[in-house]
């Protein structure tokens, strides 16, 4: 007995089972006609729309729109649809009649795959590739740890070890070792529902593309060696010998040797200095005169050499201790500040704009951080507490319940800019979000602690002693204020904070800043109404002179005033007579020259 379908299932069904040669495969029949013409916009390095048509498992999935095929039916698949109308590609070269009946016969079919025979006969995928660590992570912590992760497991799902795959969650385990076909995993990407549409709108995650799509079955496949987690040896400690490596040793006092020349001498590291210098038969240059001395000690400490006062001062001092009195003064200057905290400014990143070329906005604030470093270094302050304020200066009180923010509290907030130096503009995606926090951690790693560790965000640092697990158990710290999954904006960390007496005294200066502003505007608009009467008269005088005297009226007239006919032409003319400043300063030069005066007072107001 043979049992028929009619309709599309029942074609599918019987090309499904049909062992005829004819009948076309994706790999030998479809992948070369999207390769000669589809691939450009729609493969590895673009996929338009996000649509990718290098596999058989990306047209399922489609794009934006929808999936690209619906086997079985070649009448409801938009691949067949774009490129039978012509729409695709959208080139002056279009596919062959033969190229498109070759895909419609395929669709038809069921869009088969190569054979089963050709499948047992291929080569087991080569997948030493994407058994990397680091390859895996990049694809499930960009695209899926944001909701099976650490801070959140949707549907009791972790992705976070090969274990927690293993164990899956409440749908099952999420992939069957050696089947990618059959892991959960992989048909929820396939078919889009993962990352879903709204985490894709909201956390601006990029869907898992097609490649990274065929990485993941292609690890499945091999029986998920690995995992996502780091191997044991790519997680390995320090050595012991690593540890003592010079520069991670404590400073220690060392002995202060015996030297020749000890009159030379004036502070213990000069006796480490010209020991090295004697070493090699030399000795300091001759000691300077007072003038280069004082020189020195200007542009070293703020950065500007002495004036003829300072110099003639100096110079006519001749009591013991007049150079250490120039120091303390130059040290007491506020430009010592500005001169010497311009170096950690420099270590920190520091700058005016958001440092991104595409989206370089100016920090309207970040002059704070600036000008709290410069105070930093003119009070004085512990280096200790310096690096708390900046790294922690947030937990240092509870902010929130202060009621009056003092100015030392301010300055803790405000020494947390520390943390928010790194370039930081266009962070639509989460991988844009992610590069701000590894810009924060090479900031930080490199001011405070004289080392870059950048090289372990990818592996174990080739030089350093620095696994790639500790990088991220370093950055792990920041992730609470660097949620890539929950970003808050650049114009949204800006706390409204300040002291009684400086809101007052802003307002009471915003107050008469208003007020002086009124006058001057009141004052132009009086110097302006001569020149629009002139200028409205020169308009009035291209009317019809019937008509001329009652449009005036009309627009002289308080519209309280007006009749009903005033009413009317005051609604038709009004717009065609008003005159803007700009327009007066053009035909009027007087008029200009009053405007600009009172536009200077304005600015300076």
């Amino acid at each position: 007995m043979v049992l028929i379908l009619a309709g599309p299932l029942g074609t599918f069904l019987r090309a499904a089972g049909d062992g005829s040669p004819n009948v076309p495969r994706f790999e030998t029949d479809l992948l070369p006609i999207l390769q000669a013409n589809c691939l450009m916009c729609h493969g590895e390095r673009v996929q338009q729309a996000g649509l990718d048509l290098r596999t058989r498992d990306s047209l399922l999935r489609g794009g934006r729109s929808g999936p690209a095929i619906q086997p079985g039916s070649p009448q409801r698949s938009l691949l067949l649809e774009k490129v039978t109308r012509g729409a695709m590609p959208p080139v002056e070269k279009k596919l062959t009649d033969r190229e498109i009946e070759r895909i419609r016969r395929w669709i038809e079919a069921g869009a088969p795959a190569v054979s089963a025979e050709a499948a047992a006969a291929a080569k087991p995928p080569n997948v030493a590739a994407v058994t990397e660590p680091e390859v895996l992570v990049s694809i499930l912590n960009v695209k899926c740890l944001g909701c099976h992760g650490r801070r959140r497991q949707e549907a009791g799902l972790d992705l976070r070890t090969r274990e927690s795959i293993l164990k899956g969650g409440k749908s099952g385990p999420a992939m069957v070792l050696g089947d990618p076909d059959r892991s959960l995993m992989i048909q929820r990407i396939a078919a889009g529902e993962m990352p879903p549409a709204k985490l894709v709108s909201e956390a601006k995650v990029i869907a898992v593309t097609g490649s990274e799509l065929e990485t993941l079955r292609g690890w499945i496949a091999a029986g998920a060696p690995g995992g996502p987690e780091p191997s044991p040896a790519a997680d390995s400690l320090v050595r012991a010998e690593e540890r003592r490596f010079w520069s991670f040793q404590p400073p220690r006092r060392p002995p202060v040797h015996e030297i020749r020349e000890k009159g030379r001498l004036r502070t213990p590291i000069d006796a480490f200095l010209l020991e090295k210098l004697q070493g090699k038969g030399l000795s300091f240059a001759p000691e300077a005169d007072r003038l280069a001395l004082l020189r020195r000690a200007y542009l070293d400490l703020i950065g500007v050499p002495p004036g003829p006062e300072e110099i003639e001062a100096y110079l006519a001092d001749r009591s013991p201790g007049a150079y250490e009195r120039v120091i303390d003064q130059l040290l007491a200057s506020p430009h010592y500040g500005e001169r010497w905290g311009r170096f950690w400014l420099d270590a920190a990143g520091y700058s005016d704009s958001a440092g991104k070329v595409a989206q370089d906005v100016v920090r309207p604030f970040a002059y704070r951080y600036r000008d709290y470093v410069i105070r930093a270094f003119n009070d004085d302050k512990p280096y200790d507490r310096f690096l708390l304020e900046q790294i922690a200066g947030d937990e240092l009180f509870d902010y929130r319940a202060a009621k009056e923010p003092t100015p030392e509290r301010l300055d803790k907030l405000i020494a947390t800019g520390f943390l928010r130096t790194a370039p930081d503009g266009l962070t639509q995606f989460v991988h844009d979000r992610l590069d701000v926090l590894a810009d924060q951690v090479e900031v930080l790693s490199s001011a405070v602690m004289g080392i870059t560790v950048a090289c372990a965000r990818c592996h174990d640092h080739k030089y350093d002693p620095i696994p790639q697990r500790d990088y991220y158990r370093f950055s792990a710290i920041f992730r609470a204020a660097y949620d890539p999954y929950d970003w808050i904006e650049p114009a949204q960390r800006q706390l409204e904070l300040a002291p009684e007496s400086e809101r007052r005294a802003a307002e009471l200066h915003n107050a008469k800043v208003r007020q002086e502003v009124q006058r001057w505007e009141n004052a132009l608009r009086e110097a302006a109404l001569p020149f629009r009467k002139q200028l409205l008269s020169q308009k009035l005088s291209a009317l019809p002179e019937g008509v001329r005297e009652d449009v005036r009226q009309a627009l002289e007239t308080p519209p309280e005033q007006c009749t009903p006919a005033q009413s009317y032409l005051r609604e038709k003319f009004r717009p065609w007579a008003e005159t803007t400043p700009a327009e007066l300063a053009q035909r009027f030069p007087d008029f200009k020259l009053q405007s600009d005066e009172f536009q200077r007072k304005i600015d300076a107001a």
